[in-house]
């Protein structure tokens, strides 16, 4: 099964997008920024991350040349 880490500092938009990944039968967990990220990609890889477009919070970029 395809599993997606949705990386989003926004609880709204992470809350929703993991509600549709779900609802399409893909499993889907999420991190409210890059360093929980890395430490659930490291723990438990997924085939695809979703993260938002702004790092707002220290470790959005370097997380996403980590992961």
């Amino acid at each position: 099964m395809t599993r997606v880490l949705v990386i989003d500092d926004s609880d709204d938009f992470r809350k929703l997008a993991l509600r549709w990944f779900q609802s399409c039968g893909i499993e889907a967990e999420g991190a409210a920024n890059g360093v929980q990220g890395l430490a659930l990609q490291r723990a438990r890889p997924a085939d695809v991350i979703v993260r938002g477009a702004k790092a707002r919070r220290s470790g959005g970029r370097d997380a996403r040349s980590r992961a």
